[in-house]
């Protein structure tokens, strides 16, 4: 998302955890080390982040469509 410049409205409505629980492991995965710009997991729900990514391409002049079947694509 950082590459298309939508990082933040992702940031701002998500949940950040630096450690998190993988499978059946018994301690917690630490991301506070990573070398990256976004050291953490991010929650955020589905519904958001089509809210998100459906904003951003109304603002690209994307015309959406819903309810059609796609039927062929050359």
């Amino acid at each position: 998302m950082a590459m298309r410049g939508i990082e933040n409205r992702f940031l701002s409505r998500g949940k950040k955890s630096d450690t998190s629980h993988f499978a059946t492991l018994d301690t917690r995965l630490n991301f506070k080390n990573l070398d990256t710009d976004f050291p953490y997991t991010l929650f955020i729900p589905q519904s958001i982040t089509e809210e998100i990514l459906e904003e951003r391409a109304l603002e690209l002049g994307v015309d959406i469509k819903r309810g059609h079947t796609l039927k062929d694509l050359k």
